[in-house]
């Protein structure tokens, strides 16, 4: 589903609602798309972008709230659970107001927002080798939905659509 297609079904689901347990089963699946750990990059070899929808807390910024882990790579064997050296949290971009009456003046803020961290790695990656990101927190939860996820160094060879991806992440990641 498209970006907008996805904004606009939310908001129509939202704007029907007063709590998110009160949406029909078949859409709390869109819903979570905002929420949680969306996905991971490798932009190179050694640095790894993370991309967290709404729920993301400060600790989204600290190297300690995040894990990497590999079955396939040694330097990341999982009883390692290896920490970046760096974290780096660009500011958060909203990505879609909150319909009127679902927003609470409690709120920090009533839009859903796109959160980026770039996240330097210990050692490099391998090509081909499946690696896991986990965004377990540090002392406060680093996200208040789905935590995990997998991405592939798809090495120096990368194909064309990973190379544009990556290099959308940067530009992104540069405009803030």
């Amino acid at each position: 589903m498209r970006k907008a297609e996805l904004a606009s079904a939310l908001a129509a689901a939202l704007a029907s609602v007063t709590f998110a347990a009160d949406l029909p089963l078949d859409l709390k699946p869109l819903a979570l798309e905002v929420y949680g750990l969306r996905g991971a990059v490798a932009l190179d070899s050694n640095t790894v972008v993370a991309v967290l929808g709404a729920s993301a807390t400060g600790a989204r910024g600290k190297a300690s709230a995040w894990r990497i882990r590999s079955e396939e790579d040694p330097a990341y064997a999982y009883e390692a659970f290896v920490e970046p050296v760096s974290a780096r949290a660009y500011p958060a971009r909203a990505e879609l107001p909150l319909p009127p009456g679902f927003s609470s003046a409690k709120a920090a803020k009533n839009d859903l927002n796109r959160h980026v961290v770039e996240l330097k790695l210990p050692h490099p990656l391998k090509p081909g080798v499946r690696y896991g990101l986990v965004a377990h927190g540090d002392g406060a939860p680093t996200t208040g939905a789905k935590t995990g996820c997998f991405f592939v160094w798809a090495g120096d060879g990368a194909d064309k659509e990973l190379r544009v991806k990556s290099e959308e992440l940067r530009v992104e990641a540069a405009d803030v």
